[in-house]
């Protein structure tokens, strides 16, 4: 639309955009002046519901005349030019209304920290006040009032927005020069329109809105300009729509002792639930601010007046003083004797649950009534840590809100330089604003208490692109120096990359500047383009048809694209692939797994781009997950590198570097562009490859010293004594959460038992050893979409035991540094974990003892004999994904090292592993621990699928895995 031309108007740039349109800064080339324009999109303008809403709106607001409201001058409908070009085809009508532009900021963005000063909320209240009991006299009402919906001019004067949800009152009075209000402006009954932190009770449970239903929305609206927060809080419409019905906000005075009393309960009279307890009208509650503002505007002569009499009765005002001290300090100790009786203990069971940012909530709002608390003060200090957040250019707003929640609940947390203000100790999503600069959106690590962000200026960021500032990033030797870049926010999209084909792009040879090598053989251009072809043999992608993209795709990213197509690509568009180091460099991260819960992992398929899910430290979106990226770097063998995994993959495939053929065009193979200011340094595009040890013949301990390492892991017979707690229920299964005491310390081990609901007890069952990946994650109900929920729903058993410092019981990063003795400690405990796992699956009655199985994915394939090895009991198992790795296991010690427990494993094992799997290769790492496993011959078996470090085809894994159980366990029972 920027760019294009509206009939006689020319859209010079997009001001903003919500649910009923898009708002324009245009120039009427006619009258030669600068207007707004509300377009009404062409999806949305199809629809003649919607349609009608968008004329209702204008015709509403077209009958308004108010200083307070935004003045409209037209509504039009024209055919759009896109760029202008002489014969270039018009597209459908547009319909939108014209208005005028006014230049000043959202009311929301005024609002200081702790709120206005008093004076200035009275002179910005009345002329609010007056506009909505203008519009109230025309019989229309707003029904979406709110801080954002109120612009204040440079002058300090507010003009009403967007009465979108506008409704004309029933009754409503009309004259001869009223139609311009139709009659058509009620809405459904039961529909609920407007922003959930601002509705009143009536709307919020769709009822009938009138007059007062603005009235309560002016109230908090006032609320939020006298304290600086909502009066009503929410992480979601639903939690923001329940707090409105039943909760009551905190007195204002509360929060700021400074506020008249006769104010604090005209604010409190305005956000009465019942309307019958409101103000009547506009016009009442108008009269009642301008009569307080009388009494504290500077020069007002009642104010004047009023002081003098309270200087002549002085006698009189140290009484009521003495009385409102009085009250004020009983009501006081009432609510510093419920804040401990009540939110205290609320906190710590809000911790205690992992809902931290409610904890945080709650307990800086307690501290007020509790400063000195010292149990307060450790809830507060374990719900919050210190921020301090610069930027360039200083003066930048930051506001804040938890990542897993994106949405309208943004909370303030000041202008640039910031120091050591309070925050939830989540992983927090940001937002950075500051006129003349590109707004950024970003996810940032939990633990840095310290963020500095870097905006740039509209004028000199690419579109679709975002700034990656300079840095260092390591892989494997010595960090190296990444200047700053710009970095595509999102995948190159179908739409993007139609326009290559359509222009000829596989014809031309002139995108195709790298030299075309499969298997160490050079191929003439024709001769490998040929293999770059759709379901139907035409150039393009191979998820395409006929040339073009599936139908409603536009916006999904191209996958089914080799390295080579999206290197000529890159050339076509004036941009670069990434290397890995930028790629690594701009990626996100954080162990806290938040992000990758918003990620597209596991799922049916690749998702829109531009999406409010995962967003990473620079406003990139969907690095992890979605689709596999193509990078520049070439690794051994000629392959290229794909980072951050796929909707295929597990989420810990994101901190893998996998490396395949670049003649190969998966089905999640996708991509994004860079653009750098000049060509990578050297050491940035070399080929990058990590040595790969071939633990072919490598040499396990004798007998003798492996007694020892078995001796490490005993321990004293312990009583069972089990704790049983219900976890969850599906439709094909239901969880239990058991606790018993662990074999080590003081530790309590959790549990997890989830059984099948089709199958009757006993059942056979398995015990599961899950990824690393798991450190990234604070609770099981985060693992939902985990592989290993297969078992239950095909009919046995899923014991997930809560291994030391994973879920429940504390994770830590990924790959973080650790000693000898460390590593030690944990892989013993871990296997006493599994071990009293065995143990009390023996005490249950609903529970084949002589059908265990174990099952391990990746960390749980990879260190699989020593667990097995170790715990007998089982009488079989599968290893998905094992092999021995050499980035771990050449620096682990001997006494817990997998090639030394794989001989003496006895039970049956399967193997399972990607084909392609770049981190353990099959020649090198596989099959040297299959071929070094005790199990007899006929009892071990190894599969290759299709894939890297895990199968494509999750059936074909599935399919693997219950056969093995079925021979080795018997078939399950669906009587």
């Amino acid at each position: 639309m920027k760019g294009s031309r509206l009939g006689h108007y020319k859209v010079l740039d997009l001001l903003g955009a919500g649910g009923m349109g898009e708002v324009y800064v245009a120039e009427d080339t006619s009258l030669k002046r600068r207007v707004a324009l509300k377009v009404l999109p062409p999806g949305v303008a199809s629809r003649g519901d919607r349609l009608h809403r968008f004329r209702v709106e204008a015709e509403a607001l077209a009958a308004l005349s108010h200083p307070a409201i935004v003045t409209i001058f037209s509504i039009e409908s024209a055919e759009t030019e896109p760029d202008g070009r002489p014969g270039a085809a018009p597209s459908e009508p547009v319909h939108f209304l014209t208005m005028e532009l006014v230049e000043g900021r959202q009311l929301d963005r005024v609002i200081p920290e702790g709120g206005l000063a008093v004076g200035d909320f009275y002179r910005l209240a009345c002329r609010v006040v007056e506009g909505v009991a203008a519009a109230h006299a025309r019989g229309v009402i707003h029904r979406d009032l709110k801080p954002a919906n109120i612009l204040v001019t440079p002058e300090g004067r507010p003009k009403i927005l967007d009465f979108g949800l506008a409704k004309l009152r029933e009754g409503a009075g009309r004259s001869a020069t009223d139609s311009a209000l139709p009659t058509a402006l009620a809405t459904v009954p039961g529909q609920v329109l407007g922003t959930p932190a601002y509705m009143a009770p009536e709307q919020a449970a769709g009822g009938v809105a009138d007059a007062r239903t603005d009235l309560f929305a002016l109230g908090a609206v006032f609320y939020e300009m006298l304290t600086g927060r909502r009066p009503f809080e929410g992480d979601s419409p639903a939690s923001f729509q329940a707090a409105v019905l039943t909760a009551e906000p905190r007195p204002p005075r509360e929060l700021r002792p400074e506020i008249p009393r006769r104010l604090e309960q005209l604010v409190e009279r305005c956000l009465q639930k019942d309307p019958a307890a409101r103000y009547a009208t506009a016009e009442e509650l108008l009269a009642e601010l301008r009569e307080q503002a009388e009494l504290h505007l500077p020069g007002s002569v009642v104010r004047e007046r009023r002081l003098r009499k309270r200087v002549l009765l002085p006698a009189v005002a140290v009484v009521l003083a003495m009385a409102a001290v009085l009250a004020w300090t009983v009501v006081r100790g009432r609510r510093v004797d419920r804040a401990r009786r009540e939110a205290v203990p609320r906190i710590e069971q809000l911790l205690a649950d992992q809902r931290t940012v409610e904890a945080f909530e709650l307990a800086a709002a307690t501290r007020e009534l509790l400063p000195e608390d010292p149990v307060l003060a450790d809830l507060l200090g374990r719900a919050s840590k210190p921020l301090s957040v610069t930027s360039e250019p200083l003066g930048a707003e930051v506001w804040y809100q938890e990542y897993r929640a994106p949405g309208d609940g943004w909370q303030r947390l000041g202008t640039t330089p910031i120091h050591d203000r309070l925050v939830p100790h989540r992983f927090l999503r940001f937002r950075v604003e500051k006129p003349g600069y590109g707004t950024l959106e970003s996810g940032a690590e939990a633990d840095i208490r310290r963020q500095h962000f870097v905006l740039r200026t509209d004028g000199e960021t690419p579109e679709g692109m975002a700034w990656v500032p300079p840095g260092v990033y390591g892989l494997g030797g010595a960090p190296v120096t990444v200047p700053g870049f710009w970095l595509d926010r999102h995948e190159v999209t179908n739409r993007q990359y139609q326009e290559f084909v359509d222009a000829g792009g596989y014809a031309e040879r002139r995108y195709w500047q790298e030299p075309l090598e499969l298997d160490g053989r050079r191929l003439e251009w024709r001769e490998a383009t040929a293999r770059f072809v759709d379901t139907t043999d035409r150039p393009g992608p191979a998820t395409w048809s006929l040339g073009r993209f599936p139908e409603g795709r536009d916006d999904y990213p191209v996958r089914g694209v080799s390295w080579y197509e999206a290197a000529a690509f890159a050339v076509f568009a004036g941009k670069s692939l990434p290397t890995l180091f930028h790629w690594r460099r701009g990626a996100p991260w954080s162990h806290y797994g938040d992000l990758l819960l918003l990620s597209n992992f596991e799922s049916d398929g690749a998702r829109p781009v531009g999406g409010a899910g995962a967003v990473g430290r620079y406003g990139h979106l969907d690095m992890a997950g979605n689709v596999s990226e193509w990078c520049w770097n070439r690794a051994p063998g000629g392959r290229r590198y794909l980072l951050g995994g796929s909707w295929l993959e597990p989420s810990y495939v994101f901190t893998h570097n996998n490396a395949r053929s670049p003649f190969e065009r998966q089905a999640d193979f996708g991509f994004r562009l860079a653009r750098f200011d000049q060509p990578p340094a050297p050491e940035l595009a070399v080929e990058v490859g990590a040595f790969r040890h071939d633990f072919t013949g490598v040499e396990p301990v004798p007998d003798q010293q492996f007694a020892f390492y078995r001796s490490l892991f005993d321990y004293a017979p312990l009583p069972i004594e089990p704790t049983v707690e219900p976890l969850e229920e599906t439709q094909l299964w239901r969880g239990e959460t058991v606790t018993l005491t662990a074999a080590y310390g003081s530790e309590q081990l959790l549990i997890h038992v989830f059984l099948p609901n089709n199958v009757p007890p006993p059942y056979q069952t398995v015990v599961y050893m899950p990824s690393s990946g798991v450190r990234m994650f604070a609770s099981i109900r985060d693992m939902w979409s985990d592989p290993a929920f297969f078992v239950p729903r095909s009919g046995r058993a899923l014991v997930w035991p809560v291994y030391k410092n994973s879920l429940e019981r504390g994770g830590g990063e990924v790959g973080s540094p650790r000693s000898a003795r460390e590593t030690r400690e944990e892989i013993i405990q871990r296997v006493n974990d599994l071990q009293r796992t065995v143990d009390y699956l023996q005490t249950r009655d609903d529970v084949r003892s002589d059908r265990l199985a174990y099952l391990g994915l990746s960390y749980g394939g990879e260190y699989g004999p020593v667990y097995l090895a170790m715990e007998p009991r089982f009488k079989t198992a599968v290893l998905l994904a094992g092999g021995f790795d050499d980035l771990h296991m050449l620096g682990e010690p001997p006494e817990t090292n997998p090639w030394n427990y794989a001989p003496r494993v006895r039970t049956p094992v399967l193997m399972v592993n990607g084909a392609s799997d770049y981190g353990l290769p099959v020649d090198t790492a596989q099959r040297p621990m299959f071929e070094l496993l005790g199990s007899p011959s006929e009892d071990k078996r190894h599969v290759l699928l299709a894939g890297g470090h895990l199968p494509y085809d999750w059936n074909a894994v599935y399919r693997e895995t219950l056969a093995w159980l079925d021979r080795y366990l018997g078939p399950v029972d669906y009587r």
